[in-house]
C-alpha cells in the first residue's frame, strides 16, 4: 500500500505575530504556512543532512532555504552565527519576507504579511520614543533615519503632513523590561532551574517552568483567559510561550554552562 505523508501543521499566528526574530529555516517555515516545530522528525532529520524537501514538505522548502542562506550579511542581516550551522543562524523574519517579496511567484500566508507589517509598525512607533539627535527638529526626519534597513519595506504607510507640526522630543528613553534581561528575576531564575534539571531540550525546561508557577520564589505564574496555556510573568507584564522558549534556548544553555 501507498506510504500516507501528513502535511506539516500550520503556525500558531497567536504566538508567531508576536515574535520578530526566529532561525532562518524557521522562517522558511513560516513562510509556507508551516509550523516551524524541530519536534517534526523529518524536518530536523533534514536539517542534519540535507537531500530533498522533508516528508510532508513542498518541494520548495529547499529552494528558499538555499536563496536565503544565500543572502545572510546581505540582505538578510545575520544576527549571530547559527548554533548549527548556516540554518540555524538568526534573522529577522521582515528581512527573510522582503526577500522573497522580490521573487516572481513566490507567495506567502496573509498571517505572515500581517505580521511583518505588524513589527515594523512597532518598530517605528519605539523610534519615535528616542530623544532626536542634534539638528533634528522633525519626527518626520528621525523616522526617516531609523527607517528599516530591507530594499524591500512591507508597509510604507506614508507618515501624515501634521506630524511636522510635532515638537522636538526630550528626555530619555526608558528601556523596556524583557523576560530576557540577564539581571531579571525571570531569566535568572530559568538559568538556575536550566542547571540544576540538565534539561536536554527547550520543552523540557518549559514543563518545570509550568510546574513551578505560582510556587514561592517563582516569578512565573499559569495563564488565564487568552493567555491560556502559556507563562505569565508579572513582573514584565507579558507571556512566556514554548516557541519563545526555544529560540532563546542556545543563549539559556550558554548562561546555564558559565560558572557562578
Amino acid at each position: 500500500m501507498p506510504t500516507t505523508v501528513t502535511a506539516p501543521p500550520a503556525p500558531d499566528w497567536a504566538i508567531w505575530a508576536n515574535i520578530p526574530t526566529c532561525r532562518v529555516w524557521q522562517a522558511i517555515c513560516l513562510s509556507l504556512n508551516i509550523d516551524p516545530d524541530e519536534d517534526h522528525t523529518s524536518i530536523s532529520t533534514w536539517l542534519k543532512y540535507g537531500g530533498k524537501a522533508p516528508n510532508g514538505f513542498p518541494a520548495a522548502f529547499a529552494a528558499r532555504l538555499q536563496v536565503a542562506i544565500g543572502n545572510l550579511g546581505g540582505k538578510i542581516r545575520q544576527l549571530d552565527g547559527g548554533e548549527r550551522g548556516t540554518q540555524y543562524s538568526h534573522v529577522r523574519i521582515s528581512d527573510v519576507q522582503a526577500l522573497f517579496s522580490g521573487i516572481e511567484g513566490w507567495q506567502f500566508p496573509d498571517e505572515l504579511v500581517k505580521s511583518v507589517r505588524r513589527t515594523q509598525r512597532e518598530a517605528a512607533l519605539d523610534a519615535m520614543r528616542v530623544p532626536l539627535p542634534s539638528g533634528t527638529s522633525t519626527v518626520r526626519q528621525m523616522l526617516r533615519e531609523a527607517e528599516v534597513e530591507s530594499d524591500n519595506v512591507i508597509d510604507a504607510t506614508p507618515v501624515s503632513n501634521t506630524v511636522e507640526l510635532v515638537p522636538e522630543i526630550t528626555g530619555v528613553r526608558r528601556k523596556k523590561k524583557s523576560w530576557r534581561d540577564v539581571d531579571g528575576e525571570p531569566w535568572q531564575f530559568s538559568v538556575k532551574l536550566l542547571r540544576e534539571n540538565h534539561c536536554s531540550s527547550a520543552k523540557e525546561l518549559y514543563s518545570l517552568l509550568e510546574a513551578a508557577a505560582a510556587q514561592e520564589g517563582s516569578p512565573f505564574v499559569k495563564g488565564e483567559g487568552p493567555s491560556r496555556g502559556t507563562l505569565f510573568i508579572p513582573a514584565v507584564n507579558t507571556t512566556l510561550a514554548l516557541q519563545t522558549l526555544r529560540n532563546a534556548w542556545p543563549d539559556l544553555r550558554k548562561a546555564s554552562s558559565e560558572r557562578i
